[in-house]
């Protein structure tokens, strides 16, 4: 079950777990640590999860060093809009993961290097690759369930 953030009207945040307010930096340090939230206007109930997401993205992007370059983003993005821009979003998303199977592909070369130049012997690198491989196909795995969810 998601953890209820309530938003009043003066735009303060209560997390109605901790029974104190916080502020969207707050809000955002819970998301990166992988709680569910959801943000509900406490006057309509409405659920304002993705307005208050969107806040948490503009105030993160202000410290951009490549401001022209976030620009270009934020333009593509309103421009395609609704579902396309989600999709857009997934897609680069889910590229990013490829890189994490390309990461394990030269994970496999490095340790094959090793196994060659006698560094890594044979029954502990094929522990060392197993437990690697592992860990990242979990948290892919985990990653584009996220994704997923967040998409449909």
């Amino acid at each position: 079950m998601a953890r209820i953030i309530k938003r009043y009207v003066n735009r303060r945040l209560y997390d109605t777990e901790q029974r104190r307010t916080i502020t969207l930096n707050d809000l955002a340090a819970l998301v990166k640590n992988g709680v569910e939230v959801q943000v509900l206007d406490n006057r309509t109930g409405e659920d304002i999860t993705s307005h208050t997401f969107s806040q948490i993205l503009a105030s993160q992007t202000k410290g951009w060093q490549r401001e022209a370059t976030s620009l270009q983003l934020f333009r593509r993005l309103i421009q395609k809009g609704g579902a396309e821009m989600l999709e857009a979003v997934k897609k680069a998303m889910l590229a990013g993961i490829g890189a994490l199977d390309l990461s394990r592909e030269k994970r496999e070369k490095f340790f094959d290097e090793l196994i060659k130049r006698g560094e890594q012997p044979k029954n502990e690198e094929a522990k060392l690759v197993k437990e690697a491989l592992d860990r990242a196909e979990k948290k892919t795995t985990e990653l584009k369930e996220k994704i997923d969810e967040r998409v449909k």
